[in-house]
Parts: structure tokens; sequence; C-alpha cells
């Protein structure tokens, strides 16, 4: 009984929350609200790339290129 209940609030917090497999997180308009996805990109609502740091250690800016100065992992400027 404890147990399904437990199961039950996990499975109710994880679809409000909207967190899914891949670790991206939705808002209620199933939009991608500024999450972490499990490669480390972060999403704005708009859907595209918001100045987030990759696990590679790249920014991007708002229109997905390299466009905010960064140093990566490897010691390379973008800029």
């Amino acid at each position: 009984m404890m147990r399904t209940k437990l199961a039950g609030a996990v499975t109710a917090l994880t679809l409000t929350i909207g967190v899914t497999a891949g670790g991206v997180i939705w808002d209620s308009a199933r939009t991608q609200s500024a999450p972490i996805t499990a490669r480390g990109i972060i999403w704005d609502s708009a859907r595209t790339q918001s100045a987030p740091v990759t696990a590679r250690g790249t920014i991007w800016d708002w229109a997905g290129p390299q466009g905010v100065a960064a140093t990566t992992d490897h010691g390379n400027h973008w800029g």
C-alpha cells in the first residue's frame, strides 16, 4: 500500500515537472522552459540555445552558433 502510494506520488511529480528520460524539462505548454539536457545544453522557452554551456565547454548565443566568447575544455576560444 505504502509502496503504491509512493510510486503514484513520484509519477505525479514527474509528470507535473515534466522531466523526460533525456533530462529535458518541459513547462505546462510542452515547450522547453530553460531545461538542462543530458548533454548539458540549456534551452530557452523558444527552443533555441540560450547561452548554454555544453559538456564540451562550448557556449552558444541565442541564434545557435558559437557567438559568445567562451573557452572550451581543449583551450579553444570562441567569440
